[in-house]
This record gives structure tokens, C-alpha cells and sequence, in this order.
């Protein structure tokens, strides 16, 4: 690997100077993206690079050595180009091995090679077919196998995805992304679109009229654009979106003709997202240039769907990321990352099937409450089946129950689940019959909410270890966290950072003291309430407190539709309980935040969910409008709601786990609650939001909030849930259950 410079580059075609004193430089290892529209000379400055094209002015250096006057082959560099160039008559394996070959390389270190770039692009089953039996996506994959095998020093790319159809240019941009990271080779990415630049890149270098006239990391170029120009360009929504469309936008011949007599500010196609169907000029925004929602004008959120397309084949990949993570009447997160079943995403895919096969949906609560315990308490996994690929495991957790499970808990989200199946098919026997068959099961799982993790009856329950809020690492747990002193070092057993980028993921020291407070706990041998009275860590989370209250409701909705007076009774005891003790959470700011039972103190920062007593209805309307006046705040520093920390506090952190990513299946309850409160704006907001999100990036585990790339692990399950049952489903309310 190398760095890159480039030094005062001119290039001339006669009396036409196509780039002007071009001049930054490119760190060894990182992926720097041109970005601009055609004819600005990015492609063009990569040529030069290359040695395929030579400059009229000005150096290149590579590696500190000055490679001006080189032939391509002695620069050290390979390059990808849009039209696949791979060799028709030569089959995968001589494909990827023919630079090798070119060098002269051994036989061994040619086979070597070969099979391990093919094993990063995942092309192994492919490597005795030719290039015609291969689809686009297929080829592709090929082409960038061949240029890593020979091991790089820079990798050039132009325009790699772009001969690809939607579906596979969504597919190989996150494949990019993690080949590239794991390769660690210096990277120059041509591209004319910004989604794929901000997606992909550590910097991008914006490009207009032969120059370079910003070049900043994605967060820098979408915040802080050099120029309006940048600014209309940098916004995630330029692009109609990654699967098809005009680059600028305008989704079609009436849109353009609208924007052109009225400007993009006023069009309300844009600022409404109809995409193309309301050509009419709108109200101007109201004064300081943002709109409600703290988009700016401008910045082309035009949302059209062309013909339908990019939904249905979102839906058929939606449908095949549910369908291999199945693993027999329950669901997997991701099979990499994730091997088994959690409890909290069991819910919320089981809304995804209630649209399709109901009788599914029934059978994935029903195999999560196979790991209920005796004394009511559902474990955050179940480990129906054993994987080597994920730490802690069965063993780490020392439980003595049939199947394996953890010993801790996660947001109580079944019961909400169970309602709003009963709910959408309640006239049905079957779903009469399993409903009812659940409730017993629901009810004491919620008895040992508000019994065990509430032993003083105070209408605020606990949590022990931070796992249990299925926002792990939040900045809400630092500071309780912090007074657990880690007696175990798991850093060498994790195996999460081998699937996903260590700096999305948790740190070694939050795991050494999150398995501290598990060994803690087996020592009580996992008994309830002496865990909840002992455990260092004491908390009460909004986010859990929120969760369990709903589905109380949701319960209760239950208990009254099979006129079970005395279970009824019961539970509306415990939301009366809950609804008392709501206002300790509540910030002096308006937010609500989690509380450390240990020090009576709340939380410093604002999370996402601060935002789910009203998923509960636990707030007020004026209180509902506080809320929503700091959603609008949080939008103008982070556009694609909702980041998981506020964007303004010091812990926020857009890139790493529960630390300031967008999750869908949160947006989904906070669009719940804002649209029972009568609040649709910004649930529509919300929902548009995360649509983009799936549209620009796929179906990752999480988005950043910013550029609006997936991160964490790739063909997720909930994520797929969401776009099914809610982001991508027309039809589907905002919503959920009647309670």
C-alpha cells in the first residue's frame, strides 16, 4: 500500500484546459472518492494517475516516488473500470489470476491469491465458469477480484457500479465496502453519485469545472458544504436514488419543468417527497432557510418511485434476507454476526409476517417463549441451535435451562406483537387459539417485570447489565458502567470484529465490564430479584421503561378481548403504577432520559429513546410538542432520523453501535408514537427517512445518521421486517395496535 500525491496537476487538450492546478493528497490506505457531474475531469485525473493519461502540468507521486514519466505497469496499481474488462474466453480463475500471471509469479502464490481475493468477492463456486455464464453483478466481482490479487499499492476505480441494475448496485456497494476495508488498499473512487461517494469514502474530493473544490470527509462535505453548488450535490436525496434515475434528480419531464420555473425550493415536489406527482410551486420556507423538519431547501428530496420498481425488488430482497435467515419456525439477525435468536428482534419480525404468513408469525413467538423461565423472565437469546461464531455463547452464560438461553432479559416487545397479529386477524380461530395460548405465558412475563425488576413496587423497573436494553452500548450506560470495575479480559473471544468494523462495534473495555456483570450474576446463580437488588449496575432505561408500559397496554387489550376481568384488573394496575412514575424520567429540558437507581442521577445526554413515552402514551400533548421540537433540532446536525444519541452531545458518535446510528425497527415505534399523538409530519418524516435509508444503503443493521450509509452487519433481518411491515409497505399504518 501507498499514499498518493497529487502536485499542481494541468491538463490541456488544445485550448481547453480540463484540469486546473489540481492539488491534494491521499493517505496510504484511505478510500478517497471524485465526486461531480460528467465533464468535470475526475475521471480524467485518474487516467493521469494511472499512467493512461499524460498531464501537462504538475506530479504524481505514489509512495513518495514520483511516477510521472511510469508506464502503467511500473506504478503498482490496478485499476476496475465500468465496463467489467474481463477476458471472454478465459475462464474466472485465469481472469482473477492473469496480472499474477503477467508477473511471473509462482504457481503456488498464484493459486494462493487467487482463491483468496475469489473468497472476499465470494466468487469461489464461479472460478471454472466463463464470463458468459456470469451475471453483470457476477462479472463485476470478477474484474475487482483480478485487481486486489495482485496486491496493490493503489486501487483505481471508475465508475465501477454503474453498467449494474438497481438491485446489484446496492448489493456490490456493500460488498465494496467491506472487501475494500478488509483489502486496506489506497483507493480512488470515480463517481457522479453522491450516495455511493458518501457511502463508500473516508474523504471525498467534490469536483467542478477541472478542480477540486472541496475535499472533506463525508460528515464535512453534508454539513459544511464549501458552496451552495456542494451543498445541492453533498445532500443525501441529490440522486433520485441508487437504483435508477437522473443524477440530478429530477425524476421527470414535468418535475424539471417545474424546478425550472419555480426553483427546487419552491417546488413541492421536493419538499413534500411526492416525487414527481405534485408539480406545483409551494409556500416559501419559513424564515432561516430550514423547514420543519430541519431539511434544507434546495437540496432535491425528491423521493419518486420510477414505475414502482426500486420497492418491489427492495420487497423480493426483503423476502430473501427473511427466507436465509430462517432457521426452522425462528429467525436469525444475520447469520454472520448474529447465529441464534434474539428476543426483541423475534417481535419485530414477526410483524413483518404477519403481512404474508400469519401462521409464521405466531409459530416465531411461540419458539422465543420455548426459553421462557419458570419464574416468568424471557432471556434476550434463545440458543436453539449451537454456532461457533458468536461470543458469549451457551457456556459464558453458566444458565441451566432447556433449550440454552442467556441470563438476561430484553425490551418486552411480544406482547405488542401478539395484539397486533390479534388484532389484524382476530376474527380467525387459529389466531383466537394461539393468542390465547400465549397470554399466560405474556402475563408472566410481565409479572416478572413488574415483580422481580420492580421488588419495591415503585413503578420504575431495573435493569442489570446494559445488554437487557437492546441499546448496548449507549451513551446512557457510561456513566453507571464506569463504576463496574472489570475483573475479566474477553477481548481475544470475541468474534463480532471479524464480521463487522471494529469501530462500529463496542469497545474491549465495554465487554470486559459487561462480562464482568454476568460473572457477577452467576455467582447469585442468576436468582432474580437478588440480582436486581445486588448487581452493580442498577438502572432504570426510558427505552425499556417505555416498551414494557405499551405492551401492558397491549396486554391489556388482550386481557379485555378474552374478558379476563381479573388478569385485566391486574394490568391496568401496573400501567397505573408505571404512568405515576413516568415523571422522574423527565429532563428539565423536556427530554426524557434513563436513571441511575445506584445515584438518582439521569442520564447527561438525550437518546433516541427519550422519544418512545409517547410509543407508551405516557406523555402529554404539550410534552409531545417539547419532543418534537427537539427531533427537529437534532434533524438540521443529523438528516436522517433518528440518531440513536443527540447529534449535539459530546458522546454522539455517528458511526458506532447504539452510539449515534439511525435504527429502523426505533424509528418504527417513535413514528408510532408521534402519530398517535396527531403529530403525522413527522411520522411521515420519520418514515421517508428510513425508506431512503433502505433505498440508498440496503438492508443493513444500522445507518449513519449523516451520510446515510449502512454499517454494522449486511441482510438484516429487522431491517427487512421494517421495509415489509412498515417502511417500504405502503399501505401499513403508523400505527401499530388500538390500546
Amino acid at each position: 500500500m501507498a499514499g498518493i500525491v497529487i502536485d499542481g496537476i494541468v491538463k490541456r487538450f488544445g485550448t481547453v484546459t480540463a484540469l486546473e492546478e489540481v492539488r491534494f493528497e491521499i493517505a496510504d490506505g484511505e478510500f478517497v472518492a471524485l465526486l461531480g457531474p460528467s465533464g468535470c475531469g475526475k475521471t480524467t485525473l485518474l487516467r493521469i494517475v494511472a499512467g493512461l493519461e499524460t498531464q501537462s502540468e504538475g506530479r504524481v507521486l505514489i509512495g513518495g516516488r514520483d511516477v510521472s514519466r511510469l508506464k502503467p505497469a511500473e506504478r503498482g496499481l490496478a485499476m476496475v473500470f465500468q465496463n467489467y474488462a474481463v477476458f471472454p474466453h478465459m475462464t474466472v480463475y485465469d481472469n482473477v489470476a492473469f496480472g499474477l500471471a503477467m508477473k511471473k509469479k509462482p504457481h503456488d502464490t498464484i493459486d494462493r491469491q487467487v482463491k483468496k481475493a475469489a473468497a472476499l468477492l465470494h466468487i469461489e463456486p464461479y472460478l471454472e465458469r466463463y464470463p458468459g455464464k456470469l451475471s453483470g453483478g457476477q462479472r463485476q466481482r470478477v474484474a475487482v477480484a483480478r485487481a486486489l490479487a495482485v496486491e496493490p499499492a493503489v486501487l483505481l476505480m471508475d465508475e465501477p457500479l454503474s453498467n449494474l441494475d438497481a438491485l446489484l448496485r446496492l448489493e456490490m456497494r456493500a460488498e465494496l465496502k467491506t472487501v475494500l476495508r478488509e483489502a486496506g488498499t489506497t483507493t480512488v473512487y470515480v463517481t457522479h453519485d453522491q450516495t455511493e461517494a458518501m457511502g463508500l469514502a473516508d474523504r471525498i474530493a467534490v469536483m467542478h469545472g477541472g478542480k477540486i473544490v472541496q475535499i472533506d470527509t463525508p460528515t464535512a462535505v453534508y454539513s459544511r458544504p464549501a458552496t451552495v453548488r456542494e451543498a445541492d450535490r453533498a445532500r443525501p436525496g441529490f440522486a433520485l436514488h441508487p437504483q435508477g434515475g437522473r443524477a440530478d434528480g429530477l425524476a421527470s419531464a414535468a418535475h424539471r419543468k417545474c424546478r425550472r420555473r419555480h426553483g427546487a425550493r419552491h417546488c413541492a415536489a421536493d419538499r413534500d417527497g411526492a416525487g414527481g406527482r405534485n408539480h406545483r410551486p409551494g409556500a416559501r420556507p419559513r424564515a432561516g432557510g430550514v423547514d420543519e423538519l430541519g431539511k434544507r431547501p434546495g437540496a432535491g428530496f425528491c423521493r419518486m418511485r420510477q414505475a414502482g420498481r426500486p420497492s418491489q425488488d427492495l420487497d423480493a430482497k426483503a423476502h430473501a434476507v427473511l427466507a436465509a435467515n430462517d432457521r426452522g419456525g425462528y429467525t436469525v439477525p444475520n447469520g454472520k454476526v448474529y447465529p441464534f435468536q434474539w428476543n426483541w428482534d423475534a417481535a419485530f419480525v414477526a410483524l413483518a409476517f404477519a403481512g404474508f404468513d400469519q401462521a409464521r408469525a405466531w409459530q416465531e413467538l411461540e419458539m422465543l417463549f420455548l426459553g421462557q423461565w419458570d419464574d416468568g423472565m424471557v432471556p434476550s437469546i434463545v440458543f436453539h441451535k449451537p454456532a461457533e461464531n458468536y461470543y458469549p455463547g451457551p457456556a459464558a452464560w453458566g444458565t441451566q435451562h432447556t433449550p440454552p438461553t442467556t441470563g438476561i432479559t430484553q425490551p418486552p416487545l411480544a406482547a405488542t406483537a401478539a395484539n397486533v397479529l390479534l388484532q389484524a386477524e382476530g376474527g380467525l380461530a387459529q389466531a383466537q387459539e394461539r393468542a390465547r395460548a400465549l397470554f399466560p405465558k405474556l402475563l408472566s412475563c410481565h409479572r416478572w417485570w413488574h415483580e422481580t425488576r420492580d421488588p419495591d413496587a415503585s413503578g420504575l423497573v431495573t435493569i442489570v447489565h446494559p445488554w437487557e436494553t437492546g441499546r448496548d452500548n449507549s451513551p446512557d450506560w457510561d456513566e453507571p458502567l464506569a463504576k463496574v470495575e472489570a475483573r475479566v479480559d474477553v477481548a481475544a473471544l470475541r468474534k463480532d470484529k471479524s464480521h463487522v468494523n471494529a469501530a462500529e462495534r463496542p469497545t474491549d473495555d465495554f465487554y470486559n465490564r459487561v462480562m464482568t456483570l454476568v460473572e457477577d450474576a452467576k455467582a447469585l446463580g442468576w436468582q432474580g430479584e437478588g440480582v436486581a437488588r445486588q448487581s452493580s449496575f442498577r438502572v432504570c432505561d426510558i427505552g425499556i421503561q417505555s416498551i414494557l408500559l405499551r405492551a401492558d397496554r397491549d396486554l391489556l387489550a388482550m386481557a379485555r378481548h378474552f374478558d379476563l376481568t381479573g388478569e385485566a384488573a391486574r394490568i391496568a394496575g401496573w400501567i397505573e403504577r408505571s404512568l405515576r412514575a413516568f415523571p422522574r424520567l423527565r429532563h428539565r429540558d423536556g427530554t426524557y432520559r434513563s436513571l441511575d437507581h445506584r445515584t438518582g442521577n439521569l442520564a447527561p445526554a438525550a437518546t433516541s429513546a427519550g422519544f418512545l413515552p409517547l410509543y407508551a402514551r405516557a406523555a402529554s400533548a404539550a410534552e409531545a410538542g417539547v419532543l418534537a421540537g427537539h427531533l427537529r433540532d437534532w434533524a438540521g446536525a443529523a438528516p436522517f432520523l433518528v440518531a440513536s444519541t443527540d447529534p449535539h452531545a459530546e458522546a454522539f458518535d455517528p458511526a458506532r453501535y447504539w452510539r449515534g446510528p439511525t435504527w429502523l425497527p426505533i424509528n418504527r415505534i417513535i413514528a408510532d408514537g408521534f402519530a398517535a399523538y396527531g403529530d403525522a409530519a413527522t411520522a411521515r418524516r420519520i418514515r421517508q427517512d428510513s425508506r431512503r435509508l433502505v433505498e440508498g444503503a440496503g438492508l443493513w443493521e444500522y445507518y449513519h445518521p449523516v451520510t446515510g450509509a449502512g454499517l454494522g452487519g449486511n441482510e438484516f433481518s429487522w431491517t427487512a421486517a421494517m421495509w415489509l411491515s412498515w417502511t417500504g409497505n405502503d399501505g401499513a399504518q403508523d400505527v401499530l395496535s388500538s390500546v
